[in-house]
């Protein structure tokens, strides 16, 4: 007869248990790890922001300049929205016209001097008031109030390119039919 071999383990016979979690101090790191890689983030980004307007010399060269920064240029701003092409910022438009109607309605007339466009832009208007811009060469640009968000706010033309702020025509058609009013540039 043959001496008895080593024992074997015993197959576990009932279903598997949950599996084990990770002991404390793991989840603790992965705690720690996260709050230190958002304090790292918030310093560097407060760094950034206090530098910021202090860059001189070559660095400051290579800060884009203000075309670089709008959407469109002339001819390709036609039809398209000022706000959303970056014509309208800081620094980056005029108003050559700027009124008031006779109902309360304010326009104006801006013009994009980087992006070399005009647009119209009401405030104060009524549910079916309209404005419409003129720009010598482009064909005009129209707006309607057309429910109480629009009449809120600021409303906006699509723009018509502009070789500058000379010659441009804005009118406003009230609502219910009232007379129009138009304001040369």
């Amino acid at each position: 007869a043959a001496p008895p071999g080593p024992a074997l383990p015993r197959e576990p016979s009932g279903p598997a248990g949950p599996p084990a979690r990770p002991p404390l101090s793991r989840a603790v790191a992965a705690v720690a790890a996260g709050v230190c890689v958002g304090v790292l983030a918030v310093g560097a980004a407060l760094a950034f922001w206090a530098g910021e307007g202090r860059v001189s010399g070559p660095a400051q060269r290579a800060v884009p300049s203000s075309s670089a920064v709008t959407g469109c240029r002339g001819r390709a701003c036609d039809g398209k929205d000022p706000q959303s092409m970056f014509c309208g910022g800081a620094g980056l438009v005029d108003t050559p016209l700027e009124r008031t109607a006779t109902r309360g309605q304010h326009v104006q007339v801006r013009y994009g001097t980087v992006c070399g466009a005009a647009w119209g832009r009401l405030r104060n208007g009524r549910v079916g008031d309209r404005i419409e811009v003129w720009v010598p060469g482009s064909a005009p640009r129209s707006v309607r109030v057309r429910d109480r968000f629009d009449a809120e706010g600021y409303l906006v033309t699509p723009m018509a390119a502009a070789r500058g702020p000379r010659g441009i025509r804005l009118c406003l058609y009230p609502a219910g039919g009232a007379a129009k009013e138009c304001f040369p540039g």
